[in-house]
């Protein structure tokens, strides 16, 4: 990976790392861009915690398939993490990161999981990183399980949370039951670019690598009663196989669809990052 770090041009709470690089397979997945943000601080600030070695918390946010890297910003009810209310509850030492993907459907391959945790070490490097917490969204969601599965150990050690929320868990199982036609056509068109569409699913699914889920780390599930794009029962069946593990895992369920969250999710969120 070739990346620049660019700490300039002071606009209120926002930091980019330009990440540069040539794509040579047509369906490779990289991480684009990094937009890095405070809940309450300007970015002169965000130069203290790196310059002075202040301690902090990093989070990455993890946006679901199709969506910008900018959901971070949007207020809870959407799946964003509500970040520019100035009444937000957010400690001073969470720093906030999020990723912009080449596709926007990358459908957690295992080329993603490794570039987004390539990006991880090297943003944890710039900062005092205490601990690292993910929150994956959707497609996000799978790939925050996927990151944590496959991550090396000194990775894995800081990683004391991650929450999925309404992830896909098996690719196999979401194309042949989902209620969206829409899921099934995206599904169908990626994953049959590769040579093997049934093994490159596999590869990019959650329950493939779930022996890889350390007992440390908090992971909090979401799935949506009435979700019709991602079907629930794979969430359950994953957090009780996550059990038999004798894994640190709770499931939640919110009463909507794949679309809208709600308040629960802000709820959940406050309290995970308090």
């Amino acid at each position: 990976m070739k990346s620049l770090l660019i700490i300039k041009g002071l606009t209120t709470l926002t930091l980019f790392f330009l990440l540069t690089f040539v794509v040579t397979n047509p369906i490779s997945a990289k991480v684009t861009h990094i937009l890095i943000h405070t809940a309450k601080e300007n970015l002169s600030t965000v130069g203290e915690h790196n310059n002075n070695n202040k301690p902090v918390d990093l989070v990455f946010y993890l946006n679901g398939g199709g969506s910008a890297e900018t959901l971070l910003l949007a207020d809870f009810p959407f799946g964003g993490l509500n970040i520019p209310d100035l009444n937000n509850v957010y400690r001073k030492d969470l720093v906030f990161v999020s990723f912009a993907y080449d596709p926007r459907f990358h459908w957690s391959n295992p080329e993603i999981v490794r570039d987004v945790v390539e990006n991880i070490h090297e943003i944890s490097s710039k900062f005092n990183t205490r601990k690292i917490f993910i929150v994956g969204i959707s497609v996000g969601g799978a790939l925050a399980l996927n990151i944590l599965s496959n991550a090396d150990r000194d990775l894995k050690d800081k990683i004391t949370n991650v929450l999925a929320m309404f992830p896909i868990i098996d690719y196999d199982y979401t194309f042949s039951t989902t209620k969206r036609e829409n899921i099934y056509t995206l599904l169908k068109e990626y994953f049959d670019k590769f040579e093997n569409p049934k093994e490159q699913m596999k590869l990019s699914s959650p329950v493939n690598y779930i022996s890889g889920i350390p007992s440390h780390t908090e992971i909090t599930l979401i799935e949506g009663t009435n979700d019709t794009h991602i079907p629930p029962e794979q969430i359950e069946d994953y957090y009780n196989k996550l059990k038999e593990l004798k894994r640190n895992v709770k499931l939640l369920k919110f009463n909507t669809d794949h679309l809208s969250p709600g308040k629960e999710f802000g709820e959940v969120i406050q309290a995970l990052l308090k």
